[in-house]
This record gives structure tokens, C-alpha cells and sequence, in this order.
């Protein structure tokens, strides 16, 4: 069984999406106001931990997790994010093979930035939702991907994180090659669609994946 966790930061919870992804089993971490955000949601699901430098965390709802035997860890740290935190935390736990990431893509463009940086910053293949879109991190390397059944197969884009993303896919109707690669400014692959149930990638280099939610997930 694959070793989940989930990441709520202090934006809406899609809650489609959330009721989609989580179960009892999986790591739920709150990145401070994240607290908030599930409490006005479903106060009955407890989160293992609430991470940050607490500044957002409502006293009230702090108190209640508490009561439930939820970790609360407060880090002053001002050099780092409460999502950084909470990467870090799940990092120490080790052996996630997959991160979920509730919120980080948001209306503020430097706010979207920032949570694909630290995805960078901490090379997890973790994957960040938001009320539309899946962005996924991959490493170089082979993958395989399969869609959800949240996901369209259409409304796809690859993305290089670094200057420029070497891939080869199978399975799109416009399939990428490694001799013409991935560069902000010259070639970007968007609104392309999947042909085949699996899509596989061969990549030098890491790079983005972005899918669509279908309208019922919206």
C-alpha cells in the first residue's frame, strides 16, 4: 500500500477533491490556517499535525485539535514558509511516496510560484490541486501516469522546471521529443490530450505536468 500524505495550506478546500483523495489512512498534515480551513469543513476529521508559526491558527480551533490529541508544532522560523514546514515535517517521517498538496495554487500569481518552488526545493513528486487544475512534479527519469477519475484527458501541458525539460512521451495526440525540447520562450506543450488510458514519459530533465478537473469536480 502506497505511503500517503496530504497537505492542507490555508486556502478553500476544494472539498470534492478532498473527499476524493482522503481516507483514514492517509498522513493529513495542516499548514497552520489550514487548521482553519478543515475545521470549518469537517471539524471531525483530525489532522495528525498543525505546523507553522501558528500566526494564523484560530485560538478556538488550536484549542479543539488539541483536545483531540493532535500535534501542534509551532516553528518561529520567518525564513520559511508554513508549507516549507510542512514538507520538512513529512520529510523527517520519511518513506511518503506520494504528497498531496490541498491549495498552493492560487489566485496570487507569486503565491503559485512560491508552492511549485518548494515542490523544487524539497524534489518531492507531489502533486498541488486547486479548484481546476493537478500540477505534478516529476523527476528525470520513466514514468508512467494513469487519470483519476477526477481528471479530464484533455487540457494537458508540460512544463520545464529548469531551462529547459528533454522529454518523450507515448499517448498524447502530440507527443513531445527529446530533440526538440521544453524552453519558456520558444516551445511550450499546452491544451494538448491524451489518445491512450496511459501516458508515458521519458524525461532527462524534471519537469511540470498539468491536468484539468472534470466540470463535476469544479
Amino acid at each position: 500500500m502506497q505511503k500517503i500524505a496530504i497537505v492542507i495550506l490555508n486556502t478553500k478546500i476544494n472539498q470534492k477533491v478532498f473527499d476524493f483523495y482522503y481516507n483514514p489512512n492517509v498522513f493529513l498534515i495542516c499548514a497552520d490556517g489550514g487548521a482553519n480551513r478543515l475545521y470549518e469543513y469537517k471539524k471531525e476529521i483530525i489532522p495528525k499535525c498543525i505546523i507553522g508559526d501558528l500566526d494564523s491558527l484560530k485560538p478556538e480551533i488550536q484549542d479543539y485539535y488539541q483536545q483531540q490529541n493532535c500535534s501542534i508544532v509551532k516553528i518561529d522560523d520567518q525564513d520559511t514558509s508554513d508549507f516549507e514546514k510542512a514538507l520538512s515535517y513529512i520529510q523527517q517521517q520519511e518513506g511518503f511516496q506520494r504528497i498531496i498538496i490541498i491549495g498552493g495554487l492560487t489566485e496570487r500569481f507569486d503565491q503559485t510560484i512560491n508552492s511549485l518552488h518548494t515542490l523544487v526545493k524539497f524534489n518531492f513528486t507531489g502533486e498541488l490541486i486547486s479548484d481546476y487544475s493537478i500540477v505534478r512534479y516529476f523527476n528525470q527519469g520513466i514514468h508512467t501516469f494513469q487519470f483519476s477519475e477526477i481528471e479530464q484527458s484533455k487540457g494537458i501541458s508540460l512544463f520545464p522546471q529548469g531551462t529547459q525539460a528533454r522529454i518523450n512521451t507515448k499517448g498524447l495526440k502530440w507527443n513531445v521529443t527529446q530533440n526538440n525540447p521544453l524552453i519558456l520562450g520558444k516551445f511550450l506543450s499546452t491544451s494538448n490530450e491524451a489518445i491512450e488510458k496511459q501516458l508515458e514519459f521519458d524525461s532527462l530533465d524534471n519537469f511540470f505536468f498539468v491536468t484539468q478537473l472534470k466540470d463535476e469536480y469544479i
